[in-house]
């Protein structure tokens, strides 16, 4: 039977943007965001159509008619009269002309843009919560922009919203968590605003997905749901596969591999490999918590690497990291995935390991895996099947 390997790592595509979208003034629309499964501006009754985004004019009378709908509808709803509806037709609209009327329609003109022109299928879409004590919400957006797609709300029949479809993503990290840098790009006041991934790609990726790979860099999370906190040396199988793993890709595919003995290799033990050819500038950042239960989390700027520690991990902690595996299994990366492709990329990765480390070194390497994953529950969130 043939051994299924699902990583559980999702392969980020390099032109990907990331959004910040708000939900409306204080919030309140977020339920409607996460209920519907959709981003939308707060601006009902919006007419769009190619012609009108691309004039500046046209589109400031029609944000106006939305401003005058919302007015009308709050007003209603709160003083519970039944007022003169507002004119459907923007071009009654006069344009502003004091400062603080420019700054505003403008404002809300930048977010339409950005909302139709800029956020693209594939990008990913980040809405802040009402307080930094719950978690941010993030989706991949589900389709290409279309002005003609709206959003009906019940407060709001026959005035509906300009709107995108999203994929929610599941993640648990709070705005508090996040470095500081970070969380004031989500507390922006514009409606909608781009984050620069030259600045925040690692911590974004890596608090929604945990493994991930993005161009030539990735990270990837070691969860230890087990760990108690008791024994001092509960951890150390965990540390040195991570070490192994680091010191067998400089070995097979780092950038001075050709200057390797593999003779020399060959011969040398679990330890051995470790001590001789660790090298500590393959891994970016190495976060260690252990509030139990505990985690690694680790930033390398290759994205083989993190391939590598993923397999690795997975195939020692399943008592399987051997040649047959290596050599017969199927691996996926993501639910979407090409699984040739993926297998491939382990073979390629990992064959020639079983080349070159002794046999007594995957052996202990097996051991240590198997004690990481009775005692600590080590896991990269990788399904292994036989």
């Amino acid at each position: 039977m043939v051994t299924k390997i699902h990583l559980g790592l999702t392969d980020v595509s390099s032109d990907v943007r990331v959004f910040v979208v708000h939900a409306g003034k204080q919030k309140k629309r977020l339920k409607s965001f996460l209920d519907l499964d959709q981003i939308f501006l707060d601006l009902p009754g919006l007419r769009l159509s190619e012609n009108v985004l691309d004039d500046a004019d046209t589109l400031s009378r029609h944000i106006l008619m939305s401003e005058a709908i919302s007015d009308w509808r709050r007003s209603e709803r709160n003083e519970g009269k039944s007022l003169p509806a507002p004119s459907r037709t923007p071009s009654e609209y006069a344009l502003p002309n004091k400062p603080k009327d420019l700054h505003r329609v403008g404002y809300k003109r930048t977010a339409v843009h950005r909302f139709f022109n800029e956020i693209s299928k594939g990008d990913i879409v980040i809405v802040p919560g009402s307080t930094p004590y719950e978690p941010f919400w993030a989706g991949w957006v589900a389709h290409d922009a279309d002005v003609s797609k709206t959003l009906t709300l019940g407060d709001f029949l026959g005035d509906p919203f300009p709107a995108r479809e999203v994929k929610w993503i599941s993640h648990n990290t709070t705005k508090r968590q996040l470095s500081d840098s970070l969380a004031k790009q989500l507390e922006k006041s514009h409606v909608v605003t781009e984050i620069d991934l030259n600045l925040f790609a690692d911590e974004i990726f890596t608090n929604l997905f945990g493994t991930y790979v993005y161009k030539n860099r990735g990270g990837i999370d070691i969860h230890c749901p087990r760990y108690r906190g008791k024994n001092p040396l509960e951890t150390v199988d965990v540390q040195e596969l991570i070490a192994f793993f680091v010191a067998n890709y400089e070995i097979c595919h780092g950038q001075i591999a050709s200057e390797f003995d593999i003779g020399s290799v060959s011969e040398s033990g679990f330890r051995k490999i470790i001590q001789n050819y660790y090298d500590e500038s393959a891994v970016l950042s190495l976060q260690q918590e252990f509030h139990s239960p505990g985690f690694y989390r680790i930033v390398s700027g290759s994205r083989e690497l993190v391939y590598v520690l993923a397999f690795g991990i997975a195939l020692t902690t399943s008592g399987c990291y051997d040649s047959q595996t290596v050599n017969t299994a199927e691996a996926t990366a993501s639910e979407a995935d090409d699984a040739k492709l993926t297998t491939d990329e382990m073979r390629r990765l990992m064959g020639p390991m079983m080349k070159h480390i002794s046999k007594s070194a995957i052996e202990e390497a097996n051991q240590k895996g198997r004690n990481a994953q009775k005692e600590l529950g080590v896991n990269t969130r990788t399904r292994v099947s036989r």
